[in-house]
């Protein structure tokens, strides 16, 4: 078994999520370093409510209004701490104010507060991008796909037709030979930040929700192990799609630019579409999005050329969009006709929408004059 280690790197913010909310008792706000950059303090709030009876008292009527944040924060038991910026500061406490929710979408983290990114999201990401370039070199399979998706939810059909060659047993996964671990933990106090995600369609920016993401630019390791004895097994040797595993690290980070690639090919389109509609602070914040996936582009674009790189750009996690997490591309490129059918049978959008607008919105970050797109990391053979 080839084990390869890794270097995984933040190229935008990244949110895994843990599946719990934080609510506003279980956190404090709190801008008493006077700086740019304020913090949140994520605390036992059973610890809160038995100290001070006025906290107590806010919670019952679940009012989570401004209150004296640096004597909450020395009497509760201190978890750990994370970044705010001003703008995501300021629509929070403008929230708390008026009573509206504020719950944080908690960051998955270890038994330690540590966050991390599990073996589990990359591999996802991994095998998405491994299908998409076996149906484009196979356009059989990808119609055996299509088909399979008119009855079958998306991942299903993938996971019977190109990893398990059209058999229902777990068993069969061919990717079994391809593993990937946890990362290694991040510091907790100086990788979270708290951000506000909004909703971004070709005519208007709303709705709005919290979430804990890893900042840019942080590095973590990883091991990738291949089995190639795993591959040459009875079961697996004899799978029509063997040939087309990824044997080594350089092959893997072909296929995953290039599926990559075309995304952000996809992604530029829509923000174009999107400058022509909006105006303004809007407007402003899409070419600032606009111009990271312009760069991005050119980065993917000189792995892709350079026959010695050793790196590959993917998205994980919250925000990614349907076709970062499907073949939904290929489908659509190789045959417009098949994929409105697959559309309108249900399987994708609703009846009102149209197909080629498809899907019609992004989960974007938002700070004052920037727009940032979720969940792009850069991992590289070390």
């Amino acid at each position: 078994m080839k084990k390869i280690q890794l270097k995984i790197r933040t190229h935008s913010p990244v949110h895994i999520g843990s599946g719990k909310e934080l609510f506003p008792y279980e956190y404090v706000l709190d801008d008493s370093a006077n700086s740019v950059v304020k913090d949140y303090h994520v605390v036992d709030y059973l610890s809160l409510v038995e100290k001070d009876e006025a906290f107590a008292a806010r919670l019952s009527r679940r009012n989570y209004g401004p209150r004296d944040t640096s004597r909450l924060k020395n009497m509760g038991v201190l978890f750990y701490s994370g970044r705010i910026g001003p703008y995501t500061y300021d629509t929070l406490q403008d929230d708390l104010k008026r009573g509206n929710k504020g719950a944080v979408f908690d960051f998955i983290k270890d038994q330690h507060y540590r966050s991390y990114l599990p073996g589990s999201s990359i591999k996802g990401a991994l095998r998405t991008a491994i299908a998409y370039h076996i149906l484009k070199s196979r356009a059989e399979k990808l119609d055996d796909v299509i088909d399979k998706f008119l009855n079958v939810p998306h991942s299903q059909a993938v996971e019977e037709i190109v990893f398990r060659d059209k058999k229902r047993d777990v068993h069969a996964d061919i990717l079994r030979y391809l593993q990937v671990s946890d990362s290694e933990p991040f510091k907790a106090n100086d990788t979270l930040t708290l951000a506000l995600c909004q909703r971004l369609t070709r005519k208007r920016l709303f709705l709005h929700n919290y979430y804990e993401v890893l900042r840019r630019r942080l590095e973590a390791r990883l091991t990738l192990s291949l089995d190639d004895k795993l591959l040459e097994s009875p079961v697996f040797a004899q799978n029509s799609l063997n040939s087309y595993m990824p044997r080594d690290f350089k092959s893997l980070a072909k296929y995953v630019n290039d599926f990559s690639q075309d995304i952000v090919d996809f992604e530029i389109e829509f923000l174009q579409d999107c400058q022509r509609n909006h105006s303004g602070e809007v407007s402003k914040k899409i070419d600032a999005l606009l111009d990271y996936y312009l760069d991005l582009k050119d980065q993917i674009s000189n792995e892709l050329k350079n026959p010695d790189a050793t790196g590959m750009f993917i998205a994980i996690g919250k925000g990614t969009g349907w076709h970062k997490k499907t073949v939904g591309l290929a489908i659509k490129n190789r045959s417009w006709e098949r994929f409105k059918r697959v559309f309108y049978k249900g399987r994708l959008g609703r009846k009102n929408q149209k197909p080629d607008r498809f899907p019609s919105s992004r989960d974007v970050l938002v700070e004052e004059t920037q727009m940032f797109a979720f969940g792009w990391i850069k991992i590289e053979q070390i």
